[in-house]
């Protein structure tokens, strides 16, 4: 059984995480305005990054979004804080 992903403040190196671990964090398309895991207009105030235990886990998750919600990009960075890739309604760019 999967579990799905985990919230986490907007400071995830605070949090204890493992170095296996990656991090979603989201975005507006045309404005890049960062929205928090609700897909709202970031405020200061709010969980801005997904968790996922796994790299497979969290590309699947970023392509299903994006596919539903085309006005939304995301960013993939590992849990030391180094993005990966973006996924957005034009595809996967590596980073």
């Amino acid at each position: 059984m999967s579990i799905g992903p985990m919230v986490i403040s907007t400071h995830p190196e605070k949090q204890k995480m493992s170095k296996t671990e990656f991090l979603v964090a989201h975005a507006e398309f045309s404005t890049g305005i960062i929205l928090t895991v609700d897909l709202a207009t970031h405020t200061r105030v709010g969980e801005i990054f997904k968790r996922f235990s796994t790299r497979e886990a969290a590309v699947n998750y970023m392509l299903q979004l994006v596919s539903n919600r085309p006005d939304i990009e995301c960013l993939l960075r590992t849990s030391e804080g180094r993005y990966l890739l973006q996924v957005d309604r034009e595809g996967i760019k590596k980073r």
